[in-house]
């Protein structure tokens, strides 16, 4: 069982790793410049493609400084229960990109899912504009003003089996996944036991935002001294497993993508079966 200490030791690496990779420029010879390259020649723009690695690289990011963020909780001695939101967070955000990446799938397919990202994630902006202030407000405009384009952009983008008035909305024959959804396709992908992985984010869910008992499940008794919960080593040792494995895949998928060198990736990864003996990364 790993130690706190090499536990935190490993999650600073991990951000290192990504900001590292941040540096890199999309290699000439990757899939996504040479989707990208198709587009332009096809479409006239690869605006298509370039949404799949403005929410690759955005998630990954988030991620990965997540991670560093429960680093420094756990080097503290401070391990409760601010590590379930930041779990829960690391997680879905890793397995929306293993899901925009997917392998398996057309690059059709690939751009289509980055375009529900964003626009999802324009229609929250918009709807929270209009909740902070009143329709006229020039926030509120702008983001519906945004929102609107880059929906016209869809619809040029994606002339075929597109409906963004349907309920799901459709792109390009994709609908919107839910992150529980997201986090099955990724138990799939990594060939785990999709059931389990439901299960471990379903008690993420439960523990993590929202004002429940359920928490103190994962708790022994409360220290002498302080009266607080703790959190023992073993159960952090398999919360964290369970954050490392989807973080690793999105970004050895983020990186193969790209063309960068996988070898840091790679080196994460061998590391995190040294620190994890019984799980699979």
């Amino acid at each position: 069982m790993a130690a706190a200490n090499e536990i935190a030791f490993f999650l600073d690496n991990l951000r290192a790793v990504r900001r590292r990779l941040a540096r890199s420029e999309v290699a000439a010879d990757s899939p996504a410049a040479h989707f990208a390259a198709l587009a332009a020649s096809e479409r006239g723009s690869a605006r298509a493609t370039d949404r799949v690695i403005v929410v690759a690289d955005l998630w990954t990011v988030v991620a990965s400084e997540q991670m560093a963020s429960m680093a420094t909780i756990i080097r503290a001695g401070e391990h409760a229960f601010g590590l379930f939101p930041l779990a829960r967070s690391v997680i879905e955000h890793s397995a929306a990109v293993v899901w925009v990446l997917d392998p398996a799938v057309s690059s059709e397919r690939r751009c289509a899912r980055a375009a529900l990202s964003i626009d999802r994630s324009n229609e929250e902006l918009v709807r929270a504009a209009a909740h902070l202030a009143d329709k006229s407000d020039p926030t509120y405009l702008a983001r519906r003003r945004t929102m609107r384009e880059l929906r016209d952009e869809i619809v040029s983008d994606f002339p075929q089996d597109t409906d963004l008035n349907a309920r799901p909305k459709l792109i390009a024959g994709e609908t919107p996944r839910s992150p529980t959804a997201m986090v099955v396709h990724f138990a799939e992908a990594g060939g785990f036991t999709s059931r389990e992985w439901e299960g471990i984010y379903d008690y993420l869910c439960a523990a993590a935002n929202h004002p429940t008992l359920a928490a103190f499940e994962f708790f022994g008794e409360p220290d002498a001294t302080s009266h607080l919960p703790t959190m023992s080593d073993d159960f952090l040792d398999r919360l964290m497993r369970a954050v490392v494995a989807p973080c690793l895949m999105a970004l050895q998928g983020y990186a193969a993508y790209c063309g960068w060198d996988t070898s840091m990736v790679e080196g994460l990864s061998a590391q995190a079966a040294a620190l994890f003996p019984e799980s699979a990364t």
